[in-house]
């Protein structure tokens, strides 16, 4: 409180004696205007907390605590204290993991796929990290390692075409080889540039043909009886064929096929003697296959 000594206010400490014994006035009351009212008010200033007693794990941080006076004075915590205010705590529990250690498995982004057409691969970086961010070996990690690499698929480079094989073995249908019709096959199909067989209808323009047909007359062998490309029926009919446009040469238009072959073995003792005698000359087409009679210069065919 403040007391005047020598015409100048000085602060100083007042007490009073109880039952013998001096003792502090903590908070000294006056009355105004018929109101008692405290000379002096007080509080407890805190300062910050400070710093984890640890910088990984549990440990503990304080702060200072005193009393004030509301004139900014410092002084004993009892003052606060016997102004009814509890004493704030100076220390609490804290956490921190700064300083601590880890490791744990970087992933970076996977990147494109390694390619446009097809199936690929994408792969990413993976390592082991300190919890700083440094790159570490990857035995501070543990479990397992993901994975740096997955697989994938795409389209957008693809083109289309068709793909034509080899042609196969020619297959003689009619005839010979040597005097006759054959068909040959190959593989058609639409392929994508990665080779994929696909539908026919992802590649443009008209699809190439699987087959192919065509004669040969080039070498036809009808001399004798047992040629390859001999036929007496064939011949036979030919022969009705000549008759009938020349039934003057014949005797007369129309013939069975009996009729025909016994004639020509009675007049040549065989069918093949009366085309070597006649035939030949009346242009009368003795082969197998008939669409070759033309390009040979034979005029009467059968069955074409």
């Amino acid at each position: 409180m403040q007391i005047k000594s020598s015409n100048s206010w000085k602060t100083g400490q007042a007490y009073t004696r109880v039952s013998g014994t001096w003792k502090d006035i903590l908070v000294p009351y006056i009355k105004t205007n018929g109101t008692w009212r405290a000379t002096w008010s007080y509080s407890w200033t805190t300062s910050n907390w400070s710093s984890c007693s640890t910088t990984c794990g549990t440990g503990t941080q304080s702060r200072s605590v005193t009393c004030t006076r509301n004139d900014n004075t410092t002084v004993d915590d009892k003052f606060c204290i016997a102004y009814g205010l509890s004493k704030p705590v100076t220390s609490q529990v804290c956490t921190e993991s700064s300083g601590c250690v880890s490791y744990s498995w970087y992933t970076g982004s996977y990147g494109s796929c390694s390619t446009t057409c097809g199936s690929g691969t994408r792969t990413r970086t993976v390592y082991c990290r300190r919890n700083d961010g440094t790159r570490v070996a990857d035995s501070y990690c543990s479990g397992t390692k993901p994975g740096t690499s997955t697989s994938c698929s795409s389209t957008s480079g693809c083109t289309y075409s068709w793909y034509t094989g080899a042609w196969g073995s020619v297959n003689w249908t009619a005839g010979t080889s040597n005097c006759g019709f054959g068909e040959q096959y190959r593989t058609v199909y639409c392929r994508r540039s990665d080779g994929t067989t696909m539908s026919d209808s992802y590649c443009s323009g008209s699809k190439p043909s699987t087959g192919t047909g065509f004669s040969r007359c080039t070498n036809c062998l009808y001399g004798g009886s047992t040629a390859p490309d001999w036929n007496e029926s064939n011949y036979i009919y030919a022969k009705i064929r000549h008759c009938s446009a020349n039934p003057s040469l014949c005797g007369q238009p129309s013939y069975t096929y009996t009729q025909m072959r016994n004639i020509l073995i009675n007049e040549c003792g065989s069918v093949y003697n009366h085309f070597i005698t006649y035939g030949k000359n009346e242009k009368v087409c003795p082969l197998k296959y008939c669409p070759c009679c033309s390009s040979l210069g034979f005029v009467y065919k059968y069955p074409c």
